[in-house]
């Protein structure tokens, strides 16, 4: 009888028969055929529809004196809100703004902001009051790993990061050689590897027609500038002038307006400004601002409830809490003070339907959560 060879193990069997089994060719540069061009899913993302793109870098850039800052911090702010800005739609996301020009000029402008449209309590903001140096690689690196960090603790993941402005973010360097390339690289790197829209504010060069101050490769890098310009009658002009795949041209105008925060201990006023649209511009209503004080009341008690014990599970990805633990929020946070539990839950369940049929928030028992 012949001796019958020996059993292979599948390891032996598929070392020895790989030599003859050729595998799929897979492109390593994600080539695709027309075929499969025309039958991709094309989807529009936008942050801020005609202005911001999901993700991508972009430049605000104007001569001083155009407000560059209170323009993109009223932008930031809407985004973290989920509020329609100026007429267009927005997108919500959480936030990150780098204040390179020093601590004290935003907080000052945000607290004119909240004077303005209301405190954004619990809104997934975050300011961040030391600059990143764009050119040391180690300190974009920490950046990233913080926006990630801060990603995890935020009701909705960062979506905009501001830089403000491009130039304190790259001390020492030459805007229009090296230095500016360096710093694009590191914030197309940060953009990519966050998924967020990089907007920096940066200023006009000496030839207003060449765009943005500094290397003449800044304006072929960015996916979208959005300029400023003031009139003689001192209202001022926002203009996407370079969008990808859009046509140029969506605007908005506004004038600012000073307001008195507080005063010091001599009695002297501390002021700041908001940006507000003219008559071209049109702000759409928000339901949130007209909220009577209890409904406000429920609905801040919700977000720290939310960013006390929430959990995943909310739609759209979003942190979720049971009904009871909103309504012992509501309890300690002074809903209304009273010993009457049935007169307490009329009041609750009046606020709850209130900022139900408003579409602020979601219910799915035993869960609620923030809508916008």
């Amino acid at each position: 009888m012949t001796d019958l060879p020996p059993i292979q193990s599948f390891e032996d069997f598929e070392s020895a028969s790989a030599p003859l089994v050729t595998a799929p060719f897979r492109s390593s540069f994600g080539a695709m055929t027309v075929n499969e061009v025309l039958t991709l899913t094309i989807e529009e993302r936008w942050l801020v529809r005609g202005f911001l793109q999901e993700t991508g870098f972009s430049v605000v850039f104007g001569p001083p004196g155009t407000a560059k800052t209170f323009f993109l911090l009223d932008v930031a702010l809407h985004v973290a809100l989920g509020w329609t800005w100026m007429g267009y739609d927005v997108r919500q996301a959480g936030v990150i703004y780098v204040s390179a020009e020093g601590q004290w000029g935003v907080p000052k402008r945000f607290q004119a902001w909240a004077q303005e449209h209301g405190a954004p309590t619990g809104a997934p903001f975050i300011l961040m009051t030391k600059r990143v140096n764009l050119l040391d690689p180690e300190s974009v690196l920490e950046f990233i790993r913080e926006v990630e960090h801060l990603g995890k603790t935020m009701l909705i993941r960062p979506g905009l990061i501001v830089f403000d402005t491009l130039a304190r973010s790259m001390p020492g360097a030459n805007e229009n050689a090296e230095g500016m390339s360096l710093a694009v690289e590191a914030i197309q790197r940060i953009s990519e590897t966050t998924r967020t829209q990089v907007v920096a504010v940066h200023h006009t060069g000496k030839d207003r027609e060449r765009g943005a101050r500094g290397w003449s490769g800044l304006k072929g890098a960015v996916d979208a500038e959005i300029e400023l310009q003031k009139d003689e009658s001192r209202l001022i002009t926002a203009r996407a002038s370079k969008v990808k795949d859009e046509a140029d041209g969506s605007r908005v105008r506004f004038r600012l307006k000073r307001l008195v925060i507080k005063e010091d201990a001599l009695g002297r006023e501390i002021s700041s400004c908001v940006i507000v649209p003219t008559d071209e511009t049109e702000r759409v209503q928000r339901p949130e601002t007209r909220l009577v004080e209890k409904n406000k009341i429920a609905y801040q008690c919700l977000v720290q409830a939310i960013l006390d014990s929430g959990t995943d599970g909310a739609p759209g990805g979003g942190k979720r809490v049971k009904w009871q633990i909103w309504r012992d929020a509501c309890r300690r946070g002074g809903l209304l003070f009273t010993e009457d539990d049935a007169k307490f839950d009329k009041v609750f369940a009046a606020a709850g339907t209130h900022l139900r049929s408003r579409g602020i928030i979601g219910v799915e028992a035993p869960w609620v959560w923030i809508c916008k």
